[in-house]
C-alpha cells in the first residue's frame, strides 16, 4: 500500500489531495480524493480505491510485511 499527500494550494485553508495505491493479484489500483480536511480526504481516497477494486472485479491482496 502506498499513501501520498499533496497540497494543491498554498493559502491558509489549503486543499489536500490524497492518493492511495494498493496492489492486488494482477496490478495496482489507485484511489484519489481532494478535501480541505486531510483526514476526510484520506478516508475518501481509501474508499475510492476499494470502489475501483470492486468495479474491476479484482480481489485485494494483503501485502505481508
Amino acid at each position: 500500500m502506498d499513501y501520498k499527500i499533496n497540497s494543491i494550494s498554498k493559502e491558509k485553508d489549503s486543499i489536500g489531495e490524497v492518493f492511495v495505491k494498493v496492489r492486488n493479484e494482477e496490478s495496482f489500483v489507485q484511489g484519489r480524493a481532494i478535501n480541505v480536511d486531510i483526514i476526510v480526504a484520506s478516508a475518501n481516497a481509501y474508499i475510492d480505491t476499494i470502489n475501483r477494486l470492486k468495479v474491476t472485479g479484482r480481489k485485494y491482496l494483503k501485502i505481508k510485511q
